[in-house]
């Protein structure tokens, strides 16, 4: 109840400060109105892509206001005709214009060329990130600055919806790590397809995401194909995420807030269950007598008293009693599920002189889950310096801290959210006549608070990264550059089972109480050199560029596993290390290192800034693999044709730009595999034999094994229309020879899994997007995106044969020839039969099989259902501005995926002691006779269930759907009232709402985990 009220409480808050905010804004338009004579109105675009330019500075260079554009690039400042603005913005130069009649204006600003001085004071920080890349490579950047503010506290999940052929898969677990692909499943093994991300120039965990502050982040580039991500070498084989950090500018400081708050909805059921009313038939037609429905119904009474005088009296008492329990409708969902708060805070400061830029953040955020106790939060700070030394030679120093906690009654065995699909609805917390803790029918003996607090785990991750990075110029066009940095990340776990648990009662009370704790560190030391020369000759523009990195990585981790908890000190100082047998102590540890060493150079030619060829080669030796096959070679090479310089382009009024890119490259890649599979790595077991421990190889290695080839094709089209509407277009080709998997071996050698080359796999693919500017007037403009991506995957080939087998029982194909990774194969039902209520399926004979058939089961008996990554996906953004009011909107879809039906909500009669999936009682089959039902018999043999247990064509369906991913309604405060405080600069409100809804033909998620909870929020930006 004390938390019903403090949530009511912070809800009235943030009520009772809208309506203080909607009453300041409709005071803030009259007063602008008013004032509108007075007032000048503009945007400020980039001249190179027409894109509006956050954060510009705009100057009255009479009345000496300041004011800073928006996110969409728009401004209003105080003035009149003939005043003089002053528009500056990091990265571009600098532009005066004279105001005339109008007071509406559009400004242009030009792209800085580095120059030597311009250089030194923007030179980028990741030294990877080089122009050449752009002539020949798909890369897609993307602006941090409208994706920071949503409400979302992992970086990662703000890319889903935002570039062609990246999928990013989340889930509805707070706290979870999204799974990231770059056009397919570059591997057979799921563990090794993740993209390799940069930082400011230096390697970082994929484990490090929930300890960074979105808004930290300037902007993120996706390196697509060999072109652009080969200068990274064998760890980039599956694409590379760049991300770039916020730097100074030279000027005054500006400060910057942030802040969100609002909360967490519900959600989606995932599953809807039966009410009182038919689970209580439901139960009586299943003749379960350890249930109510049977247990007290006329059937039951007639059936086991058939002969007792007193049969009315049972039968009517026990319709009495049902009928009072028809009346409980408990909802579950409800009573377990909540509302929870959301809130972030971040501050920064960025400002500088000519010799020292710099940017400090603090940030602070917390989200609720949807159970109690399931919460994260989040602390990070950020120090970026950037001192020019000389004019020739500055440097960078970036360091970066966060801490990020996640508390979760979640465990591998236990899910206190699974309890609203297994409780009755006519079950009570408390019995309504005593008060006291009700006995429940479900779980027979226990009452709902039985069920409560029987696990808890808390992770946290603490993480700080540190770099250095320098450019030196000591001759025009000689760039000499380099990066040194380390990411280090310590991830800490513990889990209780409490000695007061259920699970505990059966056990002394010196051996109650479980506990779980892990300590687990990674550490990347990243170094990079690297000299790139560019000069140009009358119309030749010639780079070269050589470079030699180093990348280390480590990990080290230690756990200990025990029992025997006081029932007040929940360390690893309570645990009864008296304790033997099956409870006793048990610890572990394990110590991984690799290293990767390499040198590489690079080649970029333009002519006339109209043709264009690039190349690199990089040599990389890896620690992973033996000695005689460490060293791999990753190389690429492109062109480029840009129409933009010719005459007739420039007299086009409809196709205004065109750009034209061809890139092929090959890298070798080792992504999953860890040092035990290639090389001998020995360990201690806990066996003791004789007098001494055990020690021997921690799995079986492979010498034989080669990393994975990978071939990469790729051709690209960007067209520009009216100069407002941008059309691109990629086709590509990715081959992966040599295919690594963990793959079964016989068991007579003490091992089970060895890691193998097993084939060739190909990913093919379009990816299309259509952007622009519907309509783009003075005080109104509506700007979209529609992006559509197709990705095609098979199996080309299978070393020794055409299928992959690696269940031992039945011929159930894993992979096979020209069939998708993620084919899902099944049998083709038949249905339920109405004699026996028993499910047959059809054999690749074509004959009628039912469950004792399973063991004969043959290849031929499987037919392909379909796959579980769905080949098509895509993204429509869409923007529409009038005046200082914006809403935005992003939808994000897919289509033409497959999953299983779980089937795990439907009771038979071992299991209908709890609540069952709605319409259960008239889709099951009970009686011969019964036609045309979903389910079958609920008294199914139980050597059925092996064969249930496989897909069908009856239990697969689509995945598609559509979910609106954002919405944000924006309203930036106008400058007449900012100047009138004579320290704020800019302000934003904005209101948003994430996941508020979905399409899908999907109905049975089986659980929450899958269930993504929609977030609304109140938000408001100022800059002083």
């Amino acid at each position: 109840m004390d938390c019903f009220f403090m949530i009511r409480f912070r809800m009235n808050k943030i009520i009772g400060v809208l309506l203080i905010l909607c009453f300041y804004l409709c005071t803030a338009f009259s007063q602008h109105h008013q004032a509108d004579a007075e007032w000048i109105r503009g945007i400020v675009l980039s001249a190179t892509d027409k894109l509006p330019l956050k954060g510009a500075t705009v100057k009255n260079k009479r009345n000496h206001i300041n004011t800073l554009t928006d996110i969409n690039g728009k401004f209003d400042i105080q003035g009149k005709k003939g005043d003089r603005l002053e528009i500056s913005c990091i990265g571009f130069h600098k532009k005066e214009i004279e105001i005339g009649k109008t007071s509406d204006v559009i400004i242009y600003l030009d792209e800085k060329v580095e120059e030597l001085k311009e250089f030194v004071v923007t030179g980028n920080k990741n030294i990877n990130d080089i122009d050449m890349r752009k002539l020949a490579g798909s890369i897609v950047t993307i602006d941090m600055s409208k994706l920071s503010v949503q409400p979302e506290m992992d970086l990662l999940r703000l890319l889903q919806g935002q570039v062609p052929g990246l999928m990013v898969t989340t889930s509805g677990e707070l706290g979870a790590k999204p799974v990231i692909r770059i056009r397919g499943e570059s591997s057979f093994s799921t563990s090794a397809n993740e993209p390799l991300y940069v930082l400011d120039g230096v390697v970082i965990s994929s484990e490090a995401f929930l300890a960074l502050n979105p808004e930290d982040f300037e902007k993120i580039k996706v390196l697509k194909d060999a072109a652009a991500s080969a200068l990274y070498g064998i760890k980039a084989a599956n694409g590379v995420i760049e991300i770039s950090s916020k730097r100074g500018f030279v000027g005054k400081p500006y400060v910057t807030f942030t802040g969100r708050s609002g909360v967490t909805l519900k959600g989606p059921r995932g599953v809807q269950m039966m009410d009182s009313k038919e689970k209580l038939e439901l139960e009586r037609l299943i003749q379960n007598e350890s249930t109510p429905g049977y247990r007290y119904s006329a059937d039951y009474y007639r059936k086991s008293y058939a002969d007792d005088p007193r049969l009315d009296d049972l039968i009517a008492n026990g319709q009495l009693y049902l009928d009072s329990l028809r009346n409980i409708n408990t909802d579950w969902f409800n009573e377990l599920i909540k509302v929870n708060i959301i809130q972030n805070y971040s501050l920064g400061i960025r400002g500088g002189t000519e010799k020292n830029t710099y940017f400090y953040s603090l940030s602070y955020g917390k989200q609720g889950g949807r159970i109690e106790g399931n919460d994260i939060q989040r602390f990070t700070a950020r120090m970026n310096q950037d001192y020019v030394l000389s004019p020739r030679f500055n440097v960078s120093l970036n360091i970066g801290g966060g801490y990020s906690e996640t508390n979760t009654p979640n465990g591998s065995s236990y899910d206190p959210a699974t309890l609203i699909y297994d409780l009755n609805p006519y079950e009570q917390k408390n019995n309504p006549q005593t008060g006291e803790p009700a006995v429940l029918w479900s779980y027979p003996n226990r009452t709902f608070y039985d069920l409560m607090n029987e696990y808890s785990r808390k992770s946290n991750a603490k993480r700080i990264e540190f770099s250095s990075v320098f450019h030196w110029m000591p001759v025009e066009g000689l760039d000499v550059s380099g990066v040194v940095g380390t990411d280090f990340l310590l991830n800490e776990k513990k889990s209780i089972v409490p000695p007061t648990a259920y699970s505990q009662k059966d056990y002394k009370n010196d051996a109650k109480g479980e506990l779980t704790q892990d300590k687990a560190s990674e550490l990347n030391l990243t170094s990079n050199f690297r000299a790139n020369y560019n000069k140009r000759i009358d119309e030749h523009d010639i780079t070269l560029g050589m470079n030699t990195d180093y990348y280390y990585t480590a990990h080290d981790g230690i756990g200990l596993h025990g029992y025997g908890l006081p029932s007040k000190i929940n360390t690893a100082a309570g645990i009864n290390q008296g304790l033997t047998d099956s409870r006793r102590v048990r610890t572990n540890s394990r110590t991984e290192k690799n290293a990767q060493f390499g040198f590489g150079m690079a080649f970029g030619y333009s002519f006339r800034d109209t043709y264009d060829i690039y190349g690199s080669y990089k040599r990389d030796a890896s620690s992973l693999l033996p000695s005689n096959k460490r060293w791999n070679t990753a190389w690429s090479a492109g062109a480029g044709w840009r129409f933009g310089n010719y005459a007739f382009m420039k007299t086009n009024k409809v196709v205004t730009d065109i750009n034209l890119r061809f890139s092929y490259g090959y890298t070798a890649g080792m992504a999953g595999i860890d040092v035990a599979g290639t090389v001998p790595v020995f360990a201690y077991q806990t066996e003791v034999y004789a007098s001494g421990r055990i020690f021997s190889l921690k799995s079986l290695y492979n010498k034989d094994l080669k990393p994975q080839q990978i071939q990469n094709t790729n051709a690209g089209a960007e067209l520009t229309f009216l100069n407002r509407w941008n059309v691109s277009a990629d086709i590509y080709k990715n081959t992966t020879g040599d295919a690594i998997l963990s793959m079964p071996i016989p068991p007579s050698n003490g091992y089970d899994q060895m890691y193998r080359n097993i084939g060739v796999l190909e990913n093919s693919g379009l990816e299309i997007k259509i952007s622009g500017d519907i309509v783009r007037l003075n005080r109104f403009t509506w700007n979209t995106a529609l992006s559509l991506s197709h990705n095609k995957n098979k199996v080309v080939k299978l070393y020794g044969g055409d299928k992959l087998f690696s269940n031992n029982d039945i011929q159930l194909p894993d992979m096979e020839v020209g069939k998708p990774v993620g084919t899902i194969y099944g049998l083709r039902s038949l249905g339920i039969h109405p004699i026996d209520g028993l499910p047959r399926f059809l054999s690749g004979e074509g004959k009628e099989i039912d469950y004792t058939y399973y063991s004969s089961l043959r290849s031929n008996d499987f037919v392909q259902l379909g796959y579980n990554t769905p080949p098509y996906m895509g993204f429509f953004n869409s923007s529409v501005t009038y005046g200082a009011l914006s809403l935005s909107f992003n939808f994000y879809f897919s289509f033409g995926g497959i999953s299983t039906y779980s089937r795990r909500y439907v009771r038979d009669r071992d299991e209908i002691q709890y609540n069952a999936v709605k319409g259960q009682t008239s889709d099951m089959w009970f009686k011969p006779g019964d036609e045309n039902k979903m389910y079958h018999t609920p008294n199914i043999p139980g050597s059925a269930y092996s064969i249930l247990d496989l897909p069908s064509s009856e239990t697969v369906f689509k995945t598609d759907f559509i979910r609106l991913n954002n919405v944000a309604l924006n309203y930036r405060l106008p400058a007449s009232l900012l100047a009138k405080t004579g320290f704020v600069r800019y302000m934003q409100i904005n209101v948003q709402a994430q996941n508020l809804w979905s399409a899908r033909k999907e109905t049975d998620k089986a659980s929450l985990i899958n269930v993504v909870q929609p977030v609304i929020v109140c938000g408001l930006n100022v800059t002083f």
